[in-house]
């Protein structure tokens, strides 16, 4: 999931020529409607088992499953900076960031992503 979540993160930034704090809040409201999903299945799912009388501890393994954090969330957390985005994009997609001297001011550089 962190790979597709970071995929979707450059995709989107470069498509849209967003800044870090715009795709923040695409990020976010996004986590919040993925979350409200998800607990609203998981209460439909509970509701099921109780109408037909299962017990969600006699079934191994899916209490945990109806606790668990979701994938999208735990994604997120991993990109949740700029600085955590860029290291994982360099780590896992061989994305390269280099800096430009200007020979007029050598303290001066730019970045170019490549």
């Amino acid at each position: 999931m962190t790979r597709f979540l970071a995929l979707f993160i450059l995709k989107v930034k470069k498509t849209n020529q967003l800044n870090h704090e715009t795709m923040s809040c695409i990020l976010d409201n996004t986590a919040e409607l993925v979350n409200s999903r998800l607990e609203t299945l998981k209460r439909k799912i509970k509701r099921c088992l109780n109408e037909n009388r299962i017990d969600v501890r006699n079934i191994d393994g899916f209490e945990d499953i109806l606790k668990d954090t979701s994938d999208y969330s735990k994604a997120k957390n991993a990109l949740d900076s700029e600085n955590l985005q860029m290291r994982y994009f360099v780590e896992n997609f061989n994305y390269v960031v280099s800096h430009l001297v200007i020979p007029q001011d050598p303290l001066k550089t730019s970045r170019i992503l490549i």
